[in-house]
């Protein structure tokens, strides 16, 4: 068991065994329920609601999954700690994940669903490096430590340039867009209004 805070625990354990039921649930060709979790077009007949909350716990594959929960786990339980109370990091975590959802499908074509934390998780990750951004982080076949505001910064403009460029591959580059810049503005909302009310 990892050590971290109560929320992330929670969602890191709910997402691990979603992982887990719908992977058995493949292996008895049941596998198509899992479309009535994930995020479908706004004009499907396809889409409800409730899925722009289901589909932050449904991931692809394996690596999907791993990469999520190692960069959630290692980021996030700094977040829950600044926001002090575990029913606040729970609110900005699925807002992230909502408006990730909203943007993705917004400005990309396609009849495709949408899966995975990954919108959450940035919002969680920008915030983080608006929170501590001179801690020095690494990333995996990279040698050497950089602070969390190049790091997180340069990954970010990353993403958008791939937006830009009308990326094609099957990474939903807009939805970390939404989430990052979710992340941003909740953190915002947090230092300068909510816990300065005055």
């Amino acid at each position: 068991m990892f050590q971290g805070t109560k929320a992330v625990k929670t969602i890191f354990y709910i997402n691990i065994i979603s992982f887990i039921v719908f992977q058995l649930l493949e292996l008895i060709n049941l596998g198509g329920i899992v479309g009535l979790f994930c995020v479908w077009p706004f004009d499907s007949n396809l889409f409800f609601p409730s899925q722009l909350i289901t589909y932050q716990f449904l991931h692809a594959n394996a690596l999907h999954i791993i990469f999520n929960m190692l960069a959630f786990i290692s980021l996030a339980p700094i977040v829950e700690n600044y926001l002090s109370t575990t029913r606040k990091f729970y609110i900005y975590y699925f807002i992230c994940g909502i408006m990730s959802a909203v943007l993705h499908m917004t400005m990309v074509d396609g009849n495709s669903p949408l899966v995975g934390a990954s919108g959450s998780i940035w919002g969680m990750t920008t915030m983080f490096a608006l929170i501590s951004p001179n801690q020095k982080l690494n990333i995996m076949f990279i040698p050497i430590d950089i602070r969390a505001k190049h790091l997180i910064g340069i990954l970010f403009l990353l993403e958008v340039l791939l937006c830009m460029i009308g990326s094609r591959d099957s990474v939903s580059h807009w939805g970390h867009v939404g989430g990052a810049i979710t992340g941003v503005f909740l953190f915002m909302c947090e230092k300068y209004i909510f816990k300065n009310p005055n």
